[in-house]
């Protein structure tokens, strides 16, 4: 599943990462419990070309394989018209977007973390949601610990002081997120050893509500 929705109650995978659609299922902070909506469909997206996803302001944000970043609305399994962030020729972000799989927002820091499919560490660029303006510098963020690396992350979601992510090999784990950093030892929540379901996806968001 490449496109997912996660609420802040519940939360979504699929075992085929071909599939377009989009999936939920409801998580409880530790745990997934049982399927709550999905598939979604969307007659405005193919969410096979998704690359990281964020939600702020009850907008989702979305980062594309053709190096766009897209804004639409999404309330109840419904989503909006998509519109092109303007980035105002910030070339390298495209770029990095094409091979983006895992992204949050930092509102406490307003930072826009990213990182790189195969690279060690990962970026962040300033980001303004009420003027929707992409910082012009990218810059360094925490590097790789152990038990994450960050090349290899799928997708992410921040809750206050908490870092949920998905891995190549389909776990979803959390790990504590504190000034800018991961805090702690990662936990594994969910995969296919623990309770069948493989977290496989490119796009992974936490629903405002």
């Amino acid at each position: 599943m490449n496109g997912i929705e996660i609420l802040r109650t519940k939360a979504t995978s699929d075992p085929d990462p071909r599939s377009s659609g989009v999936r939920t299922f409801r998580f409880n902070g530790t745990g997934v419990t049982r399927s709550w909506r999905g598939p979604i469909t969307s007659s405005t997206a193919d969410w096979a070309g998704a690359r990281g996803a964020f939600m702020v302001d009850k907008r989702l944000y979305t980062g594309w394989s053709d190096g766009r970043l897209l804004r639409r609305t999404y309330s109840a399994g419904s989503f909006g018209r998509s519109k092109v962030v303007k980035t105002y020729g910030l070339s390298q972000f495209s770029n990095d977007l094409q091979s983006t799989y895992a992204m949050f927002y930092d509102r406490r820091s307003g930072r826009l973390y990213f990182n790189q499919a195969g690279e060690p560490g990962l970026y962040y660029r300033y980001f303004s949601p009420e003027s929707e303006v992409v910082g012009a510098i990218r810059q360094a963020g925490p590097d790789d610990v152990p038990g994450i690396a960050w090349g290899s992350v799928r997708g992410t979601f921040l809750v206050g002081t908490t870092l949920y992510f998905t891995t190549r090999k389909g776990l979803l784990r959390s790990v504590g997120w504190v000034d800018g950093a991961p805090s702690g030892a990662p936990a594994t929540l969910s995969g296919p050893a623990k309770d069948g379901r493989r977290w496989s996806a490119r796009a992974v968001f936490l629903m405002a509500r």
